[in-house]
């Protein structure tokens, strides 16, 4: 979706528009456009990564104060690119490992079965 930015979560096969991290916990992003060059510009963290077309990136990062935390493209990116806005929550772990999970989809269960002898 151009102008907006998703987060995906593999682990629980989380997508959501915020992104919601732990404090203390380092954190690393990888990241990709899908259109056009984009900048992730977190400026309460200086943070600040350009996001190219085919071409992956990371930015890593340790938040260290809960809150929540604005996220702007910073790289003009079309007609939309004053409302690509998003937000960084910042949770204690409790918190966090709370939202994860209830926000992850359960796995499926498996065709196998396991006999005990």
């Amino acid at each position: 979706m151009q102008f907006a930015f998703l987060f995906h979560y593999p682990d629980g096969d989380i997508t959501a528009g915020e992104l919601h991290v732990p404090a203390d916990r380092p954190i690393t992003l990888r990241m990709e456009s899908k259109d056009v060059i984009h900048a992730f510009w977190v400026p309460e963290f200086r943070l600040k990564q350009d996001i190219i077309p085919g071409q992956p990136t990371q930015l890593s990062f340790t938040a260290t104060r809960p809150g929540r935390y604005p996220i702007v493209c910073a790289e003009l990116c079309g007609p939309y690119h004053g409302g690509m806005r998003s937000t960084v929550v910042v949770d204690e772990a409790d918190e966090w490992q709370t939202w994860f999970s209830s926000n992850a989809k359960p796995t499926p269960l498996t065709d196998t079965t396991v006999a005990n002898t």
